[in-house]
């Protein structure tokens, strides 16, 4: 068994991105963010956002990404930042947008604004759940008193505060740390060399899960990928010229090589992020050569001190055992 602590920076000081929301006639909401998606679920993630702001069903809102000519900027997808920018930025623009349509609503139910709450697209006076109107009342309200339901919200990274003076970041130079712990059991076969992963187990502190079962992929592919680098991949040249150029000679992990999987997650509520959540895509990616590292360490009883682990690189770890 291997086991391995690590942390990950995600978002970067002074970094800024923009959603855009509208709420339209029929109450329905339209997103519109320029993030592009490459299979973590950020369109997925920023509806939810967008929904538990505004108080509204998931399915009310629809959600435009990745083009340029009708979504605001709001940077690259890299860094585990896109959840903390861009979904920033859509949690404040819903929240904003609530409150300007609460106030249609309070002259609809003579009640305060404070006094409202919105759930599920019906918005109440609290405590006195028959006393309410639906958002498509409110929006009617709200257009016949020029109360414009639209907005392009911005979320913007600063600085922090060490010993009184301004540096740009924490160590490191990130917003904010995620933590993690893996596991990894795995078998050798001292004649050939051979690696096999049994079993593999990681966690990670998300602050708050905005989709779990979107966390989970992110915690299993990222590790897939950390365990590729520790087993089968490398970079090879020859005569400055890369070698390795092709999948029949960069060998990456296949369906047939994935362990048994646990995966777990803690929400500490203590990220920077849209409802305290912390950046996942790229902390899962380191822990996993390590992990596999000090499994078979411990399996061989022989230090290993590079990846990836070829079955030629465990043989050679033995005969230098062999003769001590």
């Amino acid at each position: 068994m291997g086991y391995i602590a690590n942390l990950a920076g995600y978002g970067r000081p002074r970094n800024e991105g923009e959603a855009y929301i509208s709420i339209e006639a029929d109450g329905s909401v339209n997103l519109r963010c320029g993030a592009s998606d490459v299979g973590a679920g950020q369109t997925q993630a920023y509806r939810q956002i967008a929904a538990e702001a505004l108080g509204v069903p998931l399915e009310s809102v629809s959600a435009t990404m990745s083009n340029s000519e009708v979504t605001p900027l709001c940077g690259i997808t890299a860094g585990s930042r896109q959840t903390l920018i861009t979904g920033g930025a859509t949690q404040r623009g819903g929240e904003e947008l609530l409150s300007r349509i609460l106030k249609g609503a309070a002259e609809l139910l003579e009640a305060a604004p404070e006094d409202l709450e919105a759930r599920n697209g019906v918005i109440s006076v609290r405590g006195a759940a028959a006393r309410s109107v639906n958002y498509v009342e409110a929006v009617k309200k709200c257009k016949e008193m020029d109360i414009p339901l639209f907005t392009t919200a911005k979320m913007e990274t600063g600085l922090h505060t060490f010993e009184g003076h301004e540096v740009f970041g924490a160590p490191g130079g990130w917003m904010d740390y995620t933590f993690g712990v893996h596991a990894a059991e795995a078998e050798v076969n001292i004649e050939t060399g051979e690696v096999r992963l049994l079993n593999y187990a990681s966690g990670h502190d998300v602050g708050q899960a905005i989709n779990p079962q979107h966390v989970e992929g992110q915690f299993e592919g990222g590790a897939m990928m950390g365990i590729g680098h520790g087993l089968t991949e490398e970079i090879k040249t020859d005569r400055g010229m890369l070698s390795t150029d092709e999948f029949h000679s960069y060998l990456i992990p296949t369906a047939s090589e994935t362990p048994e999987w646990n995966s777990f997650y803690l929400e500490s509520g203590e990220g920077l992020g849209p409802y305290g959540a912390k950046g996942i895509g790229e902390p899962p990616c380191t822990a996993g050569a390590a992990a596999v590292a000090c499994a078979v360490s411990q399996a061989i009883g022989a230090r290993i001190t590079r990846i990836p682990i070829t079955p030629d690189h465990v043989l050679e770890v033995l005969g230098k055992l062999e003769k001590q």
